[in-house]
């Protein structure tokens, strides 16, 4: 099933949330959404057989912002259910947010510039914090590999373009998939 309003013009980005019995989180990971700034965004909500509530709770968000749209599947798996919304998704990037995450403040916007400011690079991704039940910073993602932790003191800078990124990626592969932004046409 999918529910869909008409959008009026092209997004800038398609996010792609996954849930599965997620409704206590979910409210947070949309709200980080519309905090990223960006105008033209289509978030693509993605159902997979939860038993919570989250679908009707979805279905009531979908009545109130006309950017949503919204896939139920039943018990897919997470492969197949981003594969069904990246077919639906319109948007020139698709950035991937699970349910039970959430972005800083303009984390995507400055995502989306770097990416445009390097039309080469096909993907794109972050940091990622690792936050306790008390929401304190408990661990993060490139602190623990030895390559990405010496690019980011190397190059001393908030944005950089990674020497060799497919034979790091694959060497030692610290990319959370809420991090991700990758070029539609690439995906």
């Amino acid at each position: 099933m999918i529910i869909k309003k008409g959008v009026n013009m092209k997004p800038t980005v398609s996010v792609i949330i996954l849930s599965n019995n997620c409704l206590p989180s979910l409210p947070r990971a949309i709200e980080s959404i519309w905090h990223q700034n960006i105008d033209q965004i289509e978030v693509i909500i993605v159902d997979d057989g939860s038993t919570d509530g989250s679908w009707e709770w979805i279905c009531q968000l979908c009545r109130k912002h006309n950017n949503l749209i919204a896939l139920k599947l039943n018990n897919e798996g997470t492969f197949s259910a981003r594969n069904h919304a990246a077919r639906v998704a319109s948007g020139t990037y698709i950035a991937f947010l699970d349910a039970d995450k959430f972005w800083h403040e303009h984390k995507l916007q400055h995502q989306i510039k770097f990416m445009q400011k390097h039309p080469q690079l096909g993907i794109s991704f972050t940091n990622c914090e690792q936050i306790n039940e008390q929401s304190e910073v408990i661990d993060d993602c490139f602190t623990n590999s030895h390559y990405f932790k010496q690019q980011a003191l190397k190059h001393n800078q908030d944005a950089f373009v990674i020497p060799k990124g497919a034979a790091a990626i694959f060497s030692e592969n610290v990319i959370g998939t809420s991090t991700v932004l990758v070029r539609r046409d690439l995906y």
